[in-house]
């Protein structure tokens, strides 16, 4: 990989991992085994004892912290890079060509991402009886 392009993805991590940490800072990365309960999680009992529960919760927080405020977001910016250079190629078609390929490479990853996600879903509610011991959404984890 060209060292240009991997230094131009590491800032970008950067910059978007620091946009992410208010969210996940204001949600609470671990949710449970705290002193006191927080008045502004009405969902979430953080005085409560850790349990293996608690760790699934903690890991669904994490994973729709990446795909929303993290995934999306990058895959926007890097749209509307694809986009310019695309605009910007004039009439050189290979340059043409290599906007398109990133456009078409950037669209295959959201749909993958995105895609796994809904096949998930959708295999999970047709396996579990809504009227049995699981009734809850599977992304909807609550101890």
């Amino acid at each position: 990989m060209n060292k240009k392009y991997l230094l131009s993805l590491v800032i970008s991590l950067v910059v978007f991992g620091s946009l992410v940490a208010p969210f996940t800072a204001q949600a609470g990365l671990v949710i449970c085994g705290l002193s006191e309960d927080d008045p502004k999680t009405t969902n979430i009992k953080e005085d409560e004892e850790c349990t293996l529960c608690h760790l699934f919760a903690t890991a669904n927080n994490l994973l729709d912290g990446f795909t929303i405020y993290l995934v999306t977001p990058i895959a926007g910016l890097a749209i509307a890079w694809a986009a310019f250079r695309l605009i910007t190629s004039g009439g050189d078609p290979s340059a043409k060509a290599d906007a398109k390929n990133l456009l078409l490479n950037i669209l295959k990853g959201l749909v993958i991402i995105w895609g796994a996600w809904l096949l998930i879903d959708f295999i999970i509610q047709q396996l579990v009886d809504p009227s049995g011991p699981v009734s809850m959404a599977w992304n909807k984890i609550e101890c």
